[in-house]
């Protein structure tokens, strides 16, 4: 189901781009300046880094009026469909965007250590500082601290935000390269730590919440159908794997202006509230990152498809 919602999202992603731009390629703007990229260019960020950038390189000539194929335009008209019901019978959109967000999934009371106060995480996002050249996924444990914490040491009741970075995207010349879809799930031990899911409110904002700061903005046109889910198996979305001990939690999103970000990119984040004592990894599967011409350039293994990047878990531990 994940993989035939994202395919219809990249269509009209690839769609935007082609329309928008007459035949050219997508729109591409100046990402968060924080973030960073190791991938070469003129431009550098603080240190010497090449800075994250949505580029603006020329695009091809364009060409007046384009008419999709019938194959195109099936998928643009699937994806247009995302916002009514599914074929299992839920809501995919999660409620109305306009409505106050409320959580609808369960969190455990929790009775935090003696001696402790429990730590809400800030929601500000600080910059991965990769060291490494590579196209990657990376889990950052601790989403508000400069650099990639691939581990974390938290009490029960602690709030806490993990990220999830793309390292490295080539930038986006003449169509080819740049981010303007993904979709992600994070997996993780929900006899530890939970990632709550809400409905209401703007798509793009929720748990887990797409970084538009690192994708243009939001005149980039960012929507994220399915809707963003803690763990699939909370009330609407797409149904999980039914284990009330697994998490899974999934965010899936694509721009609908054909913009288009390169270099380190925050995608996401992800907010978790620890309530048992315990070690859990946070593992990516299901992943399919693709410019703006459909084209899926970075998966994990096991995603049973090719592009396959390195993807680095990271490892909670609930004293």
């Amino acid at each position: 189901m994940k993989r035939i919602y994202m395919a219809a999202a990249l269509t009209m992603a690839a769609a935007a781009v082609f329309v928008a731009c007459g035949g050219g390629g997508g729109k591409d703007k100046t990402a968060t300046p924080e973030a960073k990229r190791t991938i070469s260019g003129p431009d550098t960020g603080p240190g010497g880094s090449p800075a994250a950038t949505t580029s603006g390189t020329p695009r091809a000539t364009a060409t007046p009026e384009p008419t999709l194929s019938a194959a195109d335009a099936s998928g643009t008209a699937a994806a247009e469909n995302l916002t009514a019901t599914a074929e299992v019978g839920q809501d995919i959109t999660g409620g109305d965007t306009n409505a106050t967000p409320e959580v609808v999934s369960t969190i455990p009371a929790v009775q935090p250590k003696p001696g402790t106060t429990p730590v809400i995480d800030p929601t500000q996002i600080a910059p991965p500082n990769v060291s490494t050249a590579d196209l990657s996924l990376v889990v950052d444990m601790d989403a508000s601290t400069p650099g990639i914490q691939s581990s974390r040491d938290v009490n029960p009741g602690d709030v806490f935000q993990v990220g999830i970075v793309l390292t490295n995207i080539p930038p986006n010349q003449n169509n080819i390269g740049g981010i303007a879809a993904f979709n992600f799930q994070l997996n993780y031990d929900k006899t530890k730590i939970v990632a709550p899911t809400y409905a209401g409110g703007p798509g793009t904002d929720r748990n887990p919440r797409l970084n538009l700061a690192d994708l243009g903005g939001p005149d980039a046109g960012w929507q994220c159908l399915v809707a963003a889910e803690g763990d699939l198996d909370d009330p609407g979305g797409l149904g999980g794997d039914g284990k009330p001990e697994t998490g899974e939690a999934y965010l899936g999103c694509f721009s609908g202006t054909g913009t288009t970000a390169s270099g380190t990119i925050v995608l996401a984040t992800v907010s978790f509230t620890a309530i048992a004592k315990g070690s859990t990894q946070l593992t990516l599967s299901d992943v399919a990152v693709a410019d703006g011409v459909a084209v899926e350039f970075a998966h994990c293994a096991g995603d049973d498809a090719n592009a396959v990047v390195p993807c680095e878990a990271g490892a909670a531990n609930v004293q």
